[in-house]
Parts: structure tokens; sequence; C-alpha cells
């Protein structure tokens, strides 16, 4: 399942594969929450690559106290921002997050009277295109590295080093 749109077009809603035409200029978004509920940490983050999986950026940002949803949620927007800082248009955002997708869905279609969601759909207009795709969690297993790679209580956006997150749990 994925939503598909574009600045030219209206949005538009399938069942179908993704089928894309050409991936040029296209970067992978790939993102996470995770809830640490014993300590009362909430983190979210992710990653984004290129169109041939190189590494871009990788993120996280400590939430403290919050719902799973939310946590998904900001990691997508986090990972938008990211991408549009950065100069990049087409964004095909991966999570593996069913309630996340239908949130976004819903959102698309009818607005929003979440501040968190109505602002993840603003920056969605920003975009030229974008795909939202739902991915099996073993599909997200770097993204998932990462969130849980952070381990500070510091409130803000925290960029990764590659290397780093890779090496944990090695």
């Amino acid at each position: 399942m994925y939503i598909s749109a574009s600045a030219l077009q209206e949005s538009k809603l399938s069942r179908s594969e993704l089928v894309t035409v050409s991936l040029e200029g296209w970067v992978n978004l790939y993102t996470d929450g995770s809830v640490k509920f014993g300590e009362i940490f909430v983190a979210a983050g992710g990653l984004l690559e290129d169109r041939n999986g190189k590494w871009i950026e990788g993120f996280t940002r400590y939430l403290g106290s919050c719902e799973v949803i939310d946590a998904e949620l900001w990691g997508i927007l986090d990972g938008i921002q990211i991408a549009l800082k950065r100069g990049f248009q087409k964004i095909i955002i991966r999570t593996d997050s069913l309630e996340a997708i239908k949130l976004i869905q819903d959102g698309v279609c009818n607005g929003s009277n979440s501040a968190l969601m109505r602002r993840i759909l603003l920056l969605l207009k920003l975009l030229s295109h974008w795909n939202l795709n739902y991915i099996p969690r073993e599909e997200n297993r770097i993204a998932d590295k990462i969130v849980k790679s952070r381990r500070d209580r510091e409130l803000g956006l925290q960029l990764g080093d590659k290397d780093y997150v890779l090496s944990l749990n090695a």
C-alpha cells in the first residue's frame, strides 16, 4: 500500500505495487520510533539514503514521554525536514508503522486536527513528489538500530554518523 503525490497532480491512493518510471533524484527515507516503557524513554529517528543505497544522513530525536504513534510520526517529520534542507524534492518514505501510514493517508484526504500531522502534511506539500510505503520490520533494521542508539535525554535533533551506528551491537 502506498500514497503517491506530485506538486502537479492531486494525491492518489493505490493498493498496487509502487512503480516508479525513473528513480533519478529520489531518496529513501527510513524512519522508526522506539519506546522503552520501563525507563519512560521515547526516541524517533531514521536515515536518508540515495537511490543506490548510499548513506546520506542518520538522525535521532529524544522525545521524553509520548505515545508510540507520536514517535513514529516524529521520525517521518524530522526525515522530511532533513531531506528538504538538503535540497531533495522526491522522497520515498519507508516505515514499518501501518498506523502512521493510515494517519497520513487520512490526513491527505480529510485534513487533521493534530499539530504534528498538520506539520507533516505541510512539508509533504513542499515536495515535488513523494511516496509512502509500508515495509516489514525486518527491512527497517538500520532505522531501528539508529533510534535505539540514542542513549541521552538531551532534547533536540541529533545527526548520526554511519560508522558509529553500524558498529553498535556488532
